[in-house]
């Protein structure tokens, strides 16, 4: 481990970790691990609310550690460490249920992120749900003993907006069940893989990461990178703006400047925009009526653009209003009201596309409405909205090369464990809340085994042998997708994790945005996650997942024949089971058939047999069913695909299937490892 520095130029000094801090809540079921530093040899009383409970020794390295009952539920409490020279009190200590959330960017979307979705959850306040955030930290060399960021904050305004938005869901789902208070410690980064968050020993074997773990390692090479990346950046786009036309120009550009029409949202990729890389300018007039432009509680508004690829900066009437330097975050910029004017108005956007792929994101709502609307469809609903899709003008600033690639630094093997998952392993937690897996789609390496070793890591970590590990399956997406097989073939990985005792899933195909990697719909993730804990933890009657398939086989009604077959799916968890309507587009069969020779095989109908935890699949010969006399096929899958245009299956608590794929019985199957 890596040591802190204890001393100071006043000789040794007692202190305790970022964890023990006031306001922290600890897990209430089992004794409190409590740890600092003090010096050498030096006796440290422990007191719990003014009570001596224990004392213990600081070894030579000037660490103490000792074991305390929880304290007792009810008002704050406060734990004093004492060395007989110095003390150090921790105050408002509760005792409740700990969580380690961690994870990429879908756990650590914050509620400021889906306030709209969500406008009525933002003035909550509720001291008994705590939050323990630690900021973006990484160590290549070795884990750190201590949290390098982080204090515990309370459920209320306005710290609210930085709460982990999943495990705030989760959190008040617990608590409205439990009453208990819910202590959340975040350690999450977005575009982090799974190995980020390894240690070289749950890593050993996986030499390529290793490797690379120790080439970041060196602080040179490391700070060489980051130098590189931040200069070949700089030098990228100072070279795009020298050569933009209009980039020192008055805005908006004069009229007949932008010649070119485009009707957005769209794809650049379907536009003669197809592979364009370098700086566009965008504009379009949009009006607005006097009474509207002059009201007194209309003086502040909201521009809404979806989002971009890749960076944008916004205009009105020629006027910086907001810009982002990437393309997840929404694009929800404030307008003064000022700034607008009676009739004819001018939005220009200059949008820079780095890698060829650029897009006005279809399917997001592009507005400029008063701001005492949470939506621009509340808006219109008054009619005071101005919605901003179809034609634009366009023209370009400038053409050039791709921007040079990001080494993204902090994502490499072990970074991420070291500094932000290693200090926080003494801290006693009830589970880990692990929501992850985007990153890792288009990387070579098993995520099975990778997440089997995390796993068994964390689990001798914590030293809790039967640690529970409770995560998030992938929702549907579609716009960045090029390999159709590639997110469902991840998510058959995800379920087969299940046969890990102390696991389970959150499913969440039905929660998921086609055009978004960071869907909004957070409320159902982090009560699907609630629901694991309530029924497997806490042994509550509280149905935690949806229809579970266990096996596909010829039915007896009918075999194989001339005339087709018929598959019968056997399920658990299936009561009340219904299929619900999947979400508006092409719809397309939930189930297939896959032959040994790749023949998919569509059922003709399909029968919800509630009662006996059935779903009965009929499948014919007729039409363009190529090979249904063949030999039974060697799979069932459900839900292969990227998007739920589909008739998903929900049981009576409303949890939706998971996708899977399932060897037919008679049949051979096909990894799909």
């Amino acid at each position: 481990m890596n040591k802190l520095d204890l001393h100071s130029a006043d000789g040794p000094q007692l202190r305790l970790p970022r964890l023990l801090s006031d306001g922290m809540i600890l897990q209430m079921d089992r004794p409190s691990h409590l740890w600092g530093w003090a010096a050498p040899g030096a006796a440290v009383t422990v007191l719990v609310d003014g009570e001596k409970c224990i004392s213990c020794t600081a070894g030579e390295d000037g660490r103490f550690d000792c074991r305390i009952p929880a304290p007792s539920a009810g008002a704050g409490h406060t734990i004093t460490f004492s060395d007989g020279e110095n003390s150090r009190t921790v105050k408002d200590v509760l005792a409740g249920r700990v969580f380690f959330c961690t994870g990429q960017s879908n756990m650590e979307l914050p509620m400021e992120r889906v306030k709209d979705r969500y406008p009525e959850e933002m003035s909550i306040e509720n001291p008994l749900i705590r939050t323990f955030k630690i900021t973006e930290a990484v160590s290549y060399d070795g884990p750190l003993e201590e949290s390098l960021t982080g204090k515990w904050t309370s459920l209320a305004a306005p710290d609210i907006a930085q709460f982990s938005a999943t495990a705030l869901f989760f959190a008040k789902a617990l608590f409205k069940e439990t009453g208990t208070p819910v202590g959340l410690i975040n350690a999450t980064l977005g575009g982090s893989r799974i190995e980020s968050w390894m240690s070289r020993e749950m890593l050993e074997g996986y030499d390529e990461l290793l490797s690379e773990a120790d080439r970041y390692a060196d602080k040179e090479f490391y700070d060489s990178v980051v130098q590189r990346n931040l200069l070949n950046q700089e030098t990228w786009l100072s070279a795009l703006d020298e050569a933009d036309r209009y980039h020192t120009a008055p805005l908006p550009l004069p009229d007949g400047a932008a010649d070119k029409a485009i009707h957005l949202p769209v794809m650049f990729r379907d536009t003669e925009l197809k592979g364009f890389t370098g700086s566009i300018w965008l504009q379009r007039d949009f009006y607005i009526e006097k009474e509207l432009c002059e009201s007194p509680e209309d003086t502040d508004w909201k521009l809404w653009l979806g989002t971009m690829v890749d960076k944008d900066e916004a205009y009105v009437n020629g006027v910086p209003v907001g810009r982002t330097e990437y393309q997840y975050p929404p694009r929800k910029y404030p307008v003064p009201g000022s700034l607008l004017k009676s009739g004819r108005n001018i939005l220009t956007v200059r949008l820079t596309v780095e890698q060829g792929l650029g897009r006005v994101t279809p399917g997001k709502p592009m507005a400029i409405f008063p701001a005492r609307f949470v939506t621009p469809e509340e808006a219109a609903g008054e009619n005071k909205a101005v919605f901003l899709d179809g034609e634009w003008k366009y023209t370009i600033g400038a053409a050039c090369g791709a921007a040079p690639e990001t080494d993204f630094v902090n994502w490499k093997a072990t970074g991420l464990y070291n500094a932000m998952t290693a200090p926080c392993h003494n801290y006693v937690i009830e589970a880990v809340l692990w929501y992850q897996g985007e990153s890792n789609t288009h990387e070579p390496w098993d995520y099975m085994d990778l997440t089997k070793r995390q796993i068994a890591g964390y689990r001798k970590l914590w030293n809790d042998p039967d640690l529970p590990y409770y995560y998030v399956q992938l929702p549907n997406f579609v716009i960045d997708q090029t390999d159709p097989e590639q997110w469902p073939v991840f998510r058959e990985k995800q379920r087969r994790l299940l046969e890990i005792p102390g696991t389970g899933m959150a499913v969440t195909f039905d929660a998921g945005e086609d055009n978004d990697l960071h869907p909004v719909a957070k409320k159902p993730v982090g009560e699907r996650l609630a629901r694991l804990v309530l029924a497997k933890d806490l042994r509550m009657p509280v149905e935690y997942t949806g229809p579970v398939p266990v096996k596909a086989q010829p039915g007896r009604e009918a075999g194989q024949g001339a005339d087709g077959f018929v598959l019968d799916l056997f399920l658990t968890h299936a009561a009340g089971m219904y299929e619900k309507p999947g979400s508006e587009g092409e719809l397309r069969p939930a189930f297939e058939a896959l032959t040994e020779d790749g023949t998919v095989l569509y059922p003709e109908k399909e029968e919800l047999l509630e009662k006996d935890g059935i779903i009965r699949l009929w499948f014919t010969s007729e039409g363009p069913r190529e090979g249904v006399g063949n030999p039974l096929p060697m799979q069932l899958r459900y839900l292969f695909t990227d998007t739920n245009h589909v008739n998903m299956i929900f049981n009576s608590d409303g949890l939706p299937m998971s996708p899977f794929i399932l060897p037919v019985e008679g049949g051979e199957e096909k990894d799909h490892e």
